[in-house]
């Protein structure tokens, strides 16, 4: 398979136009550029689950230091069915309760690493997923 060259930008207008197609929930600007992180997080003044108040409203971020691999928390079912497809795997501090004592927050049991993706159909796929992350996270006000 061809490796494609995955794009800050292409990412990001990925990502920006799942925020603005919700824009009840989430403002552009709450779209956070971070220096190796692209973060979409839960508007402050909209109700979130109690997952992603645990995540500080973080909902989904991407790694942009050359591999372009993406953070989610997922519902268990979608989680075994990302796991079970190879997409990805449990992040090592996932579920782990002392963190929130050291952190101020705790990473969900269901908090994956999606793989990088390797071409245009992948990163469909991911943004797919990242949607599933947006309808658990958002007490179900969303579709998954």
């Amino acid at each position: 398979m061809r490796r494609v060259a995955i794009s800050e930008a292409g990412y990001r207008n990925s990502l920006l136009r799942i925020a603005l197609a919700h824009g009840h929930e989430w403002d552009p600007i709450q779209y956070r550029k971070g220096r190796l992180n692209n973060f979409l997080m839960k508007r402050e003044d909209v109700p979130a689950s109690s997952v992603a108040r645990g995540m500080l409203r973080e909902i989904s971020h991407v790694h942009l230091n050359g591999d372009h691999s993406v953070h989610v928390t997922l519902s268990p079912q979608d989680c075994i069915k990302v796991l079970d497809a190879g997409w990805g795997q449990r992040h090592g501090l996932a579920g782990v309760e002392t963190l929130k004592l050291l952190a101020g927050f705790a990473l969900s049991s269901q908090y994956i690493l999606l793989y990088a993706p390797r071409d245009i159909a992948e990163i469909q796929t991911i943004m797919e997923i990242v949607q599933a992350s947006i309808g658990y996270t958002s007490d179900g006000q969303m579709g998954q």
